[in-house]
């Protein structure tokens, strides 16, 4: 998730500095040189207007990159936040969303019922159901029906108004529309929204970035690397590579087709036997 920070070297970066740098002092110093016609004067003046700009490109560089890593980290701590949500409780989701949402609209919670949590909005009570599918799962049309036949079950006992259905995923069209043809229309909150809220609330610390980190920089597995070279799948072809280079060794005489032949058949042999292998759970 760094690499965005981290594409260029360090020596990359250095000399696109200077090649910036050069090239507004080029820009200053004919500038002047233009308006006077005396080179001198020129660049003493091209280097003061340079030294200006210089400053100015560097402050504007510093916001910049303080604001792309305040969007990383709000963008990596939503999507933790996410992926946390998938392995709670329906009633536990459904307040985590509502606690998201309380901080752009004025929510109040009022209780929990079976698969969701009623909240106060104005005039309104609400009824919440949070989805918690795979965030590139996208919610269609049948799970808005069921949660406005959870709001007609709710509504008997707590009057609940309206229906608020989030999801850790995207909305088909069909969703969308069924949502605005049903009376009351369903509030519809994707996971994109839920991810931004979540992230502006708990952006990603130092220490969830260095766990990342270590995370992907997994060390050399030998285990997979012998499931990988020694997969049963790989049979056939390595023995089509042993044929086609023992063939070689037929049509041309070379003895040195033999040996990555020979080569090639052993691997086939002992991919062969992980096939007989019992298979553990």
């Amino acid at each position: 998730m760094l690499t965005p920070f981290e594409q260029k070297s360090r020596l990359g970066s250095v000399l696109d500095r200077l090649a910036t740098r050069l090239l507004v002092l080029a820009l200053c110093f004919l500038w002047f040189y233009r308006l006077w016609g005396m080179a001198a004067p020129a660049l003493l003046a091209g280097g003061a207007l340079c030294l200006l700009l210089w400053r100015t490109l560097a402050l504007w560089q510093k916001r910049a990159l303080a604001h792309k890593e305040a969007t990383l980290r709000a963008h990596i701590g939503g999507t933790l936040a996410l992926e946390g949500l998938l392995t709670l409780q329906p009633v536990e989701a459904a307040r985590q969303a509502a606690d998201w949402l309380a901080s752009r609209y004025d929510l109040d919670v009022l209780g929990d019922t079976t698969d969701g949590v009623l909240l106060r909005y104005g005039q309104e009570v609400l009824h919440l159901i949070c989805l918690q599918g795979h965030p590139q799962q996208r919610t269609d049309a049948g799970a808005v029906l069921c949660a406005g036949r959870a709001r007609l079950a709710v509504s008997q006992a707590d009057r609940a108004d309206r229906c608020v259905l989030c999801a850790t995923g995207a909305f088909t069209q069909e969703a969308m529309d069924t949502a605005d043809s049903l009376e009351p229309p369903v509030r519809l909150i994707d996971g994109d929204t839920l991810r931004k809220l979540a992230g502006q609330l708990s952006p990603a610390t130092d220490e969830q970035l260095v766990a990342m980190g270590r995370q992907q920089r997994k060390p050399f597995a030998w285990a997979s690397l012998r499931q990988t070279i020694f997969s049963p799948k790989k049979t056939r072809r390595y023995a089509a590579y042993g044929t086609g280079l023992l063939a070689f060794f037929i049509l041309t005489g070379q003895v040195h087709y033999l040996v990555p032949s020979g080569l090639c058949w052993g691997l086939a042999m002992l991919s062969q036997r992980g096939r007989y292998k019992r298979q553990r759970l």
